[in-house]
């Protein structure tokens, strides 16, 4: 896989924000993220309804590779926590 360096920095309201792409490493925030999206949310997202979300999902949720998968991540830039819905409010799960 070829090395990206995708990241773009901002700040929103005073807030320091990373956008980068997903990682492996990501998989917690991502699994977090969705837990807490609403049920209409995650049938818009994922064309169905998923209550529970498998370990092999998430890992190929957050396997991108460039080409044909890509997501990304909106992260407080001090402390990590996964911030959603920048504009008109901040809301940060923490």
């Amino acid at each position: 896989m070829m090395e990206h360096n995708i990241i773009q920095k901002l700040t929103i309201d005073g807030i320091d924000i990373t956008i980068r792409p997903l990682c492996n490493e990501d998989i917690t925030l991502e699994r977090d993220f969705i837990e807490k999206l609403s049920i209409q949310t995650k049938r818009l997202r994922f064309f169905g309804v998923i209550n529970q979300f498998s370990e092999k999902l998430l890992k190929k949720l957050c396997n991108i590779d460039f080409e044909h998968r890509m997501a990304f991540i909106a992260t407080i830039t001090t402390t990590g926590a996964l911030c959603v819905n920048l504009i008109p409010d901040t809301h940060c799960l923490r």
